[in-house]
């Protein structure tokens, strides 16, 4: 997360600091299933809306072994509310045409509403060598598909990124609610 060349690149874009948010890992043996499309400032809104994702191949990734697709120019998409049976994550409440996303961890594109945004884009396959950096900000939809190899694992490391001079929203209510514990004794 905080190799120096990874920074370089993103020091650039989240001029004067740089926060670094999470990491997860990926792991994708042989024969698993993809991931449905998705966008990272839906599940980690920031204000001033920066932020960046940092995908790391350990493997070779390709078109067999289930590589990112990314959905080219559609970080200009607002981000869809949830259904309100979700409940989790954030959006955009004022767009006219769709009034909440629905299914966006399904990876069944029929049942997945982001699918239907993404497919008035240009899918681009990010194939990249082992080590290479793939960087996206968080409204791009991206997504994998099945590993169909045999015996290859698409492995990854992902870390996200923000201005450090910027506001979370974590969901939590405006007003704490009292606490019922009793605290232990100094």
């Amino acid at each position: 997360m905080l190799h120096p060349r990874v920074l370089d690149i993103l020091e650039v874009h989240h001029r004067p600091r740089l926060m670094a948010m999470q990491t997860m890992l990926f792991l994708k043996p042989a024969g698993s299933a993809g991931r449905a499309g998705t966008r990272t400032a839906f599940y980690i809104p920031t204000h001033p809306d920066t932020l960046c994702g940092a995908w790391i191949a350990i493997d070779d990734a390709d078109e067999q072994n289930g590589a990112m697709w990314f959905a080219k120019g559609s970080g200009a998409e607002p981000i869809y509310p949830p259904c309100p049976e979700v409940g989790y994550g954030f959006g955009d409440k004022l767009v006219k045409d769709i009034k909440y996303v629905k299914g966006i961890s399904d990876t069944n594109d029929a049942n997945n509403m982001l699918s239907k945004v993404a497919d008035k884009y240009d899918q681009v396959l990010g194939s990249v060598k082992a080590g290479a950096v793939v960087f996206f900000n968080g409204h791009v939809l991206h997504r994998s598909k099945q590993n169909w190899s045999k015996d290859r694992f698409r492995r990854s490391f992902v870390s996200h990124y923000a201005n450090a001079r910027q506001l979370l929203r974590s969901g939590a209510p405006t007003t704490p609610k009292a606490s019922t514990k009793t605290r232990p004794p100094a």
